[in-house]
């Protein structure tokens, strides 16, 4: 079991087996919170990061962010820096580069705007401005009747 302790005004992790327990994270916090499935948000000196509390605990994104937001049940992070947004998720960290970022995404598209310019972006971090080329692998056609 993790536990958050403090010191001084700082915070950290420890990990506990009957009355032992070993320091799993230093105590050297402004804040952790829980963000979702075993993922803690932390801020070091006033920068934001995420550590992954599993078996082999880690920080998965370093306190580098002005902020970092959850979005929605799929665990898609919302990374700001320098006024720049990117994104994590199932350990991908797209690099904040982009102007704005439209959450929810669509089977792994993300629509973003860099330079003024609308476009879409996948896990595998391919830009492109082709809405085409963005659905091609998820073919699907929209309507707008609903059926009783």
């Amino acid at each position: 079991q993790y536990f958050i302790v403090e010191q001084n005004g700082k915070y950290g992790l420890i990990q506990t087996a009957y009355f032992d327990y070993n320091i799993v994270y230093p105590v050297v916090c402004d804040s952790i919170t829980y963000a979702k499935n075993f993922m803690q948000k932390i801020q070091v000196n006033g920068k934001y990061g995420l550590l992954r509390l599993n078996e082999n605990l880690r920080i998965i994104v370093e306190p580098i962010y002005d902020s970092i937001e959850l979005y929605g049940d799929d665990e898609f992070y919302l990374l700001k820096k320098d006024n720049k947004m990117g994104i994590y998720h199932n350990g991908v960290v797209i690099l904040p580069e982009y102007d704005e970022v439209k959450l929810p995404h669509v089977f792994g598209w993300v629509n973003v705007k860099k330079n003024n310019q609308w476009g879409y972006i996948d896990i595998n971090k391919e830009f492109t401005t082709d809405v085409n080329e963005a659905f091609l692998y998820y073919p699907f056609s929209l309507i707008s009747e609903k059926y009783e």
